[in-house]
């Protein structure tokens, strides 16, 4: 089978430079061209023409040809022939090939490995929890809306539709706090704007859901995009005040049933193809069945987990527990990222959800938030590009304070102000730092085409900006 050339360069000129005139194909170089042994003193000869002149490849009126490859700084035409030879490109793959090579990928390992005298290698499997304790009063749901298109399988069968619309949602919303550090973009996606000027209007509080779609960005999609994202906040809102009392809208003084504003807000946002419209028909419709389907299990935190994916090879789930030291109060983390490419710091391509049942004001969230992503979502890189998308939200709804879970009966659990003072919102702070760290790596164990996890730790530097950066790179 015959490939196309690689390429094409001109003839040398006395100057030493290319000219645009007499096309030389690459791929008709021999690689059986007589080649005389270097000395340490004398240059290469040119080859003769009656030995050119052998070779039904290299007619002899191109003897010039070891000109043009000397100028091109190569020693022998069999030099070039092999580095020509070394790019030339191998026989496309099967579709099948293909997809064993991607449902593998699930699998393949990452890391160093014990002969290498690095660590074992951790497989992708290994990375996926199989439990978890989940934060109380959290609901969420990953769904298949038919946003991103079915796939088939390797074996050429019908694949089942993959998840592609998650949703995150307080039971409390009137309790629930936010805050959320997004893209910092020149062009930042519609839902990017839209969720920041949610975030501005009520300052984070009441903010107690966050839907999600992957499939499509969002992106570059102008004042249509801004309308689908608005949309899909208030599908959101709609769907979970028709199904929870607690995001019902409440009645006016006058009892005739005249609702004010509703009892809690969501944000939105959206990872996948940049350039397309949203199918809202789709998404309004999953957004419906997510709000059906909401659970607090395992199960339904890795759904949501999936429904965020792009090409990132598994999910990227983790939960904790953890304690407030003046009460001794149990609390838990929850969250899960995606990624996969363009990570770079201050964020890139990069979507994260954390919710804490902490008892956590504004304020000291988003104190807290702050502190968290300068070492975490603001230390990676695997590629070194920006995105229009970036989302990192925090949730936290105090359930852990309503009934002082292992604080003794009868002890006040105090919410946590942002006072560096505050034993217990330094220990808070310095939780939600780690665990978003946790989740910031496995964006970069994930990273698309990675082999290999540094950490580079700098103890002197000349700023007071703090930042460990982890690189995710093909080495």
């Amino acid at each position: 089978m015959s490939w196309p050339p690689l390429g094409r360069f001109g003839t040398a000129t006395a100057s030493g430079h290319l000219s645009s005139e007499t096309k030389w194909p690459l791929h008709r170089v021999p690689a059986a061209i007589p080649q005389p042994a270097p000395t340490a003193k004398e240059k290469h000869p040119l080859p003769d023409k009656a030995a050119l002149s052998r070779s039904p490849a290299f007619p002899t009126d191109r003897v010039v040809a070891r000109v043009r490859l000397l100028t091109m700084g190569w020693r022998t035409p069999g030099q070039f022939a092999r580095f020509t030879a070394a790019l030339a490109p191998s026989p496309p793959p099967s579709a099948a090939a293909s997809w064993r090579r991607l449902y593998a990928s699930s699998s393949a390992p990452t890391g160093g490995t014990a002969a290498n005298g690095g660590a074992p290698r951790r497989k992708r499997g290994e990375l996926l929890p199989t439990s978890g304790s989940y934060p109380r009063n959290f609901l969420v749901a990953g769904v298949a809306a038919g946003i991103k298109r079915c796939l088939p399988s390797p074996s050429g069968d019908p694949g089942r539709r993959p998840l592609d619309l998650a949703l995150v949602a307080s039971a409390t919303p009137g309790t629930t706090h936010a805050a959320a550090v997004f893209t910092k973009n020149l062009f930042a996606a519609a839902p990017v704007v839209a969720s920041k000027a949610v975030c501005a209007e009520t300052s984070g509080n009441g903010v107690g859901a966050v839907v999600i779609n992957s499939g499509c960005a969002n992106a570059v999609t102008g004042a249509q995009g801004l309308k689908n994202a608005w949309g899909m906040i208030g599908a959101a809102e709609a769907a979970l005040s028709s199904r929870y009392a607690t995001w019902s809208p409440p009645s006016s003084d006058g009892g005739d049933g005249a609702s004010k504003a509703g009892a809690g807000k969501s944000v939105v946002m959206s990872t996948g193809v940049i350039g397309q419209p949203l199918d809202m028909d789709k998404v309004v419709a999953g957004i419906g069945a997510a709000a059906d389907r909401l659970g607090s299990s395992h199960e339904d935190w890795l759904a949501a987990a999936e429904a965020v994916m792009t090409t990132d090879t598994f999910p990227k789930l983790r939960s904790r527990t953890s304690v407030l030291p003046s009460t001794g109060t149990k609390y838990r983390f929850a969250g899960f990222s995606k990624g996969a490419g363009m990570i770079h710091p201050d964020m890139a391509t990069m979507l994260a959800v954390i919710a804490t049942d902490a008892p956590v004001r504004g304020a000291a969230l988003r104190s807290a938030l702050t502190y968290a992503t300068e070492r975490s979502f603001n230390a990676i890189s695997v590629d070194g590009d920006t995105s229009t998308n970036d989302t990192l939200l925090v949730m936290a709804n105090g359930a852990c304070a309503l009934d002082g879970e292992g604080s003794g009966e009868g002890k006040e659990i105090p919410w946590i102000d942002a006072d560096d003072k505050s034993e217990d919102y330094v220990a808070f702070r310095e939780d939600l730092a780690s665990f978003a760290a946790e989740l910031a790596q496995l964006i970069v164990r994930d990273g698309e085409g990675a082999t290999k996890f540094i950490i580079v730790k700098v103890k002197v530097c000349a700023t007071r900006r703090p930042r460990t950066q982890s690189w995710s790179r093909r080495l």
